[in-house]
């Protein structure tokens, strides 16, 4: 609790700092507003855990790292990312099934699907694909629920070709795990994993943070991914009882709604 209450001080206090403005104005400072919304889905105290952990109880430095966290957040438009959803990304990717979330591993945490063959370098651009791991992220938290800190991430080799190694886009996907997204992850299961793929897995290894690499498993088949995934809660595509993930788009009503409603909440905020 002691570590707590010195890590909140010396947060506000950098806030002030940052945001050259005292202590009593942060309010007001855009640092205050991205923290708002990082903290939003989770307990503050569990999300301040994360970052005193992944910083070994160094309360300067996990404060350093969520200051760096909230500028990225700012600086990226998480915020309105969230708030566009899905018509800010690609439509025709989504529809690929590449990155999908559907139920919860046996330990209760919810599950992000990533279908490697279903991913071509150079498809879509790298920044939309960017958006869409982002959005992912910030959806996964709030499926989160208490006791449960963390997620899953079922990496699908099934199919997977060179075409399908993006060594550009897992440097981002680890620098977000690494850095904006800490401890969300309990577990990386890489299932199926072709032959080709190790050539790749030597070079990307590398890039892991020791933490991060203790979290992944290597799991052969179906049968053994039952041992961490109930089949009633995997796809059919996994040999489980869940359809297969299949995006529908919105309509143009659903369209002409959401734009009615975001000018609405715009018209309310200027007055």
């Amino acid at each position: 609790m002691e570590t707590l209450k010195r890590y909140w001080i010396t947060l506000i206090n950098a806030i002030s700092t940052q945001s050259s403005l005292p202590i009593d104005q942060i309010i007001n400072s855009v640092y205050r507003n991205e923290f708002f919304h990082a903290v939003g889905y989770e307990n503050p105290d569990v999300f301040a855990l994360r970052w005193l952990r992944v910083c070994k109880w160094e309360i300067n430095d996990a404060v350093q790292k969520m200051i760096k966290m909230l500028k990225w957040r700012h600086e990226w438009g998480v915020q309105a990312l969230v708030a566009q959803g899905e018509s800010g990304l690609s439509y025709e990717e989504i529809k690929t099934g590449k990155c999908f979330l559907m139920g919860h591993d046996k330990a209760g945490r919810p599950i992000n699907y990533i279908s490697a063959k279903d991913h071509i370098n150079g498809q879509f651009p790298h920044e939309i694909t960017q958006k869409l791991t982002v959005l992912t992220m910030e959806t996964v938290r709030k499926l989160i629920e208490a006791p449960v800190e963390t997620n899953t991430i079922v990496f699908d080799l099934s199919g997977f070709r060179l075409k399908n190694m993006d060594y550009q886009h897992i440097k981002f996907f680890i620098n977000l795990i690494e850095n904006y997204y800490p401890e969300l992850l309990g577990q990386v299961i890489i299932l199926n994993a072709p032959w080709i793929f190790y050539g790749c897995w030597t070079i990307i290894s590398k890039w892991l943070d020791p933490t991060l690499r203790d979290e992944i498993r290597f799991v052969k088949n179906e049968v053994e991914l039952a041992q961490h995934i109930d089949p009633s809660a995997l796809p059919r595509r996994l040999n489980g009882a869940q359809p297969d993930f299949e995006y529908i788009g919105p309509t143009a009503d659903d369209d002409a709604m959401i734009a009615t409603i975001r000018a609405d909440a715009q018209g309310k905020a200027k007055a």
